[in-house]
């Protein structure tokens, strides 16, 4: 879209055409790509766009998107297709950047469970134990671990001295066996569900890299202030997020939004 203006692209020529001109949007090639602006602009002029949801989406930095599926099989279609992907297997779901298909693995954190809701989630326990076994035994700490070694093993010596019985003991290859004894987590246990999705989100993002959280009916669980003071600390900490609702909320400042209804129409 440019100056009120549709904007459409070919390898032959380029048209444009007035959105005061348009009264309906038909999108029938699979290849249409079609930015959010535009959307809004089309759903402030109250103009439908039907389409078999073959768009592609560009994210605005400054704002959350939000995707809200109206019609229950597409919704359940979407989100299952994207779990699905993520334990290996097939779907229509792309992501892309610079028009370069991505692992969706390696780049979005699906959640879709709010209750209940723990930050220490097992593979992300797992990723907080491997970074900081790493931590352990770099330059900075490593005269230090070795010392508690020593310490711990002097200890031990003195503990199973007296027994007849010859006792032994092992000293770990690292230290994963002494964080679990002390169960090093994640604190959440007076958190409320925004903080602890925030600080999920931000975990996320630094023991597995930057990832695109997708928070499936979030809002159904939280109130307008609560998401939207969420929404403001995801873009103040950069990080990438899409809802995705299975029925509209009332609008956010922070938030942009893609809306299908029951009858598959972009509005």
């Amino acid at each position: 879209m440019k100056m009120g203006f549709l904007v459409v692209r070919s390898e032959e020529e380029t048209k444009k055409v007035h959105l005061d001109e348009i009264s309906v949007l038909i999108l029938e090639n699979t290849a249409v790509s079609i930015t959010g602006s535009l959307i809004s602009a089309l759903s402030e002029k109250k103009i439908k766009v039907i389409s078999k949801i073959n768009f592609y989406i560009y994210g605005d930095e400054e704002k959350i998107l939000t995707l809200v599926f109206e019609n229950q099989h597409l919704f359940y279609d979407i989100v299952s297709d994207i779990s699905m992907q993520l334990e290996g297997q097939r779907g229509n779901f792309v992501l892309s950047e610079d028009y370069q298909p991505l692992d969706i693995r390696k780049h979005i954190e699906l959640v879709t469970q709010f209750v209940p809701f723990t930050i220490n989630q097992k593979e992300l326990i797992n990723k907080l134990y491997s970074d900081l076994k790493n931590k352990a035994t770099d330059a900075q700490l490593y005269q230090q671990t070795s010392e508690l070694y020593g310490e711990i093993s002097r200890y031990l010596y003195i503990l199973t001295e007296e027994y007849g019985s010859e006792l032994t003991f092992d000293t770990p290859d690292d230290i994963s066996g002494l964080l679990k004894s002390f169960n090093v987590r994640f604190y959440d246990d007076d958190k409320s569900l925004a903080e602890k999705v925030l600080e999920y989100a931000i975990a996320v993002n630094e023991l597995k890299g930057n990832r695109i959280l997708v928070f499936v009916n979030m809002r159904s669980y939280l109130t307008d202030t609560q998401i939207e003071s969420l929404f403001k600390s995801f873009i103040l900490k950069k990080i990438s997020v899409i809802c995705i609702e299975n029925k509209e909320y009332s609008r956010l400042q922070n938030e942009e939004r893609i809306i299908v209804d029951e009858d598959m129409c972009l509005i």
